[in-house]
């Protein structure tokens, strides 16, 4: 026999808002820890990386208004440029040096193909939403 909602002992409807907060309270951590990995990481943070990296779906994230605006405001963390290289005195110092030269190419190279990577997640992300939109 089935029973109305309305129906339910007190108890278990305790039970089912304190899951419910417990589910909740799980959300919010794993998405502020999540917030915070990709701000130290210097990841792009939009709805949708933020989503995939906490674990949670878009729409979770859009029913929070406060967490939207802190995503908008919210700006990656700047890693703290290296030091100069010493000056070249021998031989083993300018082998070093050249693989620093070619490094910082390399990492300059890299930073540039994260950008691009960032920017079409965005564009996807704006897609994604203009799709939700129009059903």
């Amino acid at each position: 026999m089935l029973t109305h909602p309305h129906d339910r002992h007190p108890a278990s409807l305790t039970a089912l808002e304190a899951s419910a907060r417990k589910r909740s309270a799980d959300v919010e951590a794993r998405i502020d820890r999540a917030l915070k990995k990709m701000r130290k990481q210097g990841l792009d943070i939009n709805v949708s990386s933020l989503a995939r990296h906490a674990g949670v779906s878009r729409s979770v994230i859009h029913r929070r208004p406060q967490l939207r605006e802190q995503i908008r405001t919210t700006q990656p963390l700047a890693a703290a440029p290296d030091p100069p290289p010493p000056p070249a005195t021998n031989t083993e110092s300018s082998i070093i040096t050249a693989l620093r030269t070619r490094l910082k190419a390399r990492d300059a190279q890299i930073a540039d193909l994260k950008a691009q990577l960032r920017e079409r997640d965005h564009i996807i992300a704006t897609l994604h939403g203009q799709l939700a939109r129009n059903p």
